[in-house]
């Protein structure tokens, strides 16, 4: 499912929602996985994801990833 789709179908129904690059903060914050760009570069290559440089970016910027 594209995930813009899923998140209006959830808001549309005042339904608490969390994309992919949210699940991955969280893992990071709660010690599941060291590291977030490790798990998007892979899903960037692997499985056609798609996410803007800049979110990239700010992203790993605001994890601690990127200076």
């Amino acid at each position: 499912m594209d995930e813009r789709h899923g998140r209006e179908t959830a808001s549309h129904f005042d339904i608490p929602h969390l994309g992919l690059i949210g699940v991955l903060i969280d893992a990071k914050e709660s010690r599941h996985i060291g590291a977030i760009h490790l798990h998007l570069d892979a899903l960037k290559q692997e499985a056609g994801f798609w996410i803007s440089h800049d979110l990239y970016r700010r992203v790993l910027r605001d994890e601690g990833e990127l200076s």
